[in-house]
């Protein structure tokens, strides 16, 4: 069958949509994977921030809620989590604008 103009575009768009669809399902499956390990990370953080030796938690003035003078740490893990997951977005971001 011989092709014309018409069906030739349109097999060329076909075929530039499932490169796409694959490009981006691979994209979508490396992001996962680092928001797995950026998981983990996390978590191995906190267990060493942790500390095991009191058990209570105090009530703070005015309905706050403090842990002892681990604090610090959950603070800068907060933070740390905060600017990978803006970083994540931003390439995610860039990546899906091209």
């Amino acid at each position: 069958m011989r092709y014309n103009t018409d069906t030739a575009l349109k097999e060329i768009i076909s075929r530039s949509e499932d490169i796409r669809k694959k490009k981006s399902a691979g994209t979508t499956a490396l992001l996962t994977t680092v928001s797995g390990a950026l998981l983990l990370a996390l978590f191995a953080v906190f267990s060493a921030f942790v500390d095991r030796s009191s058990a209570g938690i105090v009530f703070a003035q005015y309905g706050a809620l403090m842990m002892d003078e681990a604090a610090g740490g959950y603070v800068l893990t907060a933070v740390i989590s905060f600017t990978a997951g803006t970083g994540i977005t931003a390439a995610v971001s860039r990546l899906r604008r091209r």
